[in-house]
């Protein structure tokens, strides 16, 4: 098998507060997650935290993938209004340069890869104009 969609999404917390990995593990696993549903974590620095190695990824429809089979899954830290009540695109520039760069690098890794939008905002009409023809 392969790796056949890349699944962005945002951690739905309130823009400029600070989450880590075990704090979305424990809140996934209390939601009957078998672990951490994301691969990777944009931080609001733009570093990306891995919780997968590059060639590993969710296969089969199990609720740590979110029921996409094939799939790689990476939110970036925000994604609700500092006022915590609306849903927005919350990235911070370092966020939106890392995204992009992770999105051509599987891409190119795995050509065919379709970009699936789970944000709720429309983050993939933000991308560059390339990076816009590539996915639709």
């Amino acid at each position: 098998m392969s790796l056949e969609k890349l699944v962005i999404h945002s951690t739905e917390t309130p823009f400029g507060v600070e989450v880590d990995m075990e704090i979305i593990e424990a809140e996934h696993l209390e939601k009957g997650f078998e672990t951490i549903g994301f691969c990777d974590i944009i931080n609001f620095d733009g570093i990306i935290e891995s919780t997968a190695r590059l060639y590993n990824f969710h296969e089969g429809e199990k609720p740590h993938n979110w029921g996409i089979p094939n799939s790689r899954h990476i939110a970036y830290l925000g994604g609700i209004s500092e006022d915590g009540f609306n849903i927005e695109d919350t990235r911070t520039l370092e966020q939106q340069e890392a995204l992009e760069v992770y999105i051509e690098f599987m891409k190119r890794r795995h050509p065919g890869l379709k970009i699936i939008d789970d944000t709720r905002t429309s983050i993939v009409k933000t991308l560059s104009l390339e990076e816009q023809n590539q996915t639709q």
